[in-house]
């Protein structure tokens, strides 16, 4: 499934160094929700966007209300924007995008 990670440019150059996003790794279905999240952090920032197995997605406590099955909690975090993996995920055949000042600039 394609999914987006936002970071700063620095911990990008070290993720790409190192060939992984280290455990645990928060992720968004959505590309304008992990820009929001780069935006909220610093002007300038790098959105990945990977392909990931479902079946290591996690609920995000943040966004699941009240006691749920597992696989439920999954279904829900995922639709209210964020999931995490419990385990490094590789970046290779990634994508990314670089913003400065707010604006998409490429790489």
């Amino acid at each position: 499934m394609k999914m987006y990670h936002s970071t700063s440019v620095e911990n990008y150059q070290s993720i790409i160094s190192d060939g992984f996003l280290s455990a645990p790794v928060y992720l968004t279905p959505s590309k304008k929700i992990a820009e929001e999240y780069g935006a909220n952090n610093s002007p300038e920032f790098v959105i990945i966007e990977v392909n990931v197995d479902e079946a290591g997605f996690c609920a995000d406590a943040e966004f699941v209300k009240g006691q749920m099955e597992a696989d439920q909690a999954i279904e829900e975090s995922l639709s209210n924007g964020s999931v995490f993996i419990d385990e490094d995920v590789s970046v290779a055949g990634h994508i990314a995008s670089h913003y400065e000042d707010y604006e998409e600039v490429g790489l």
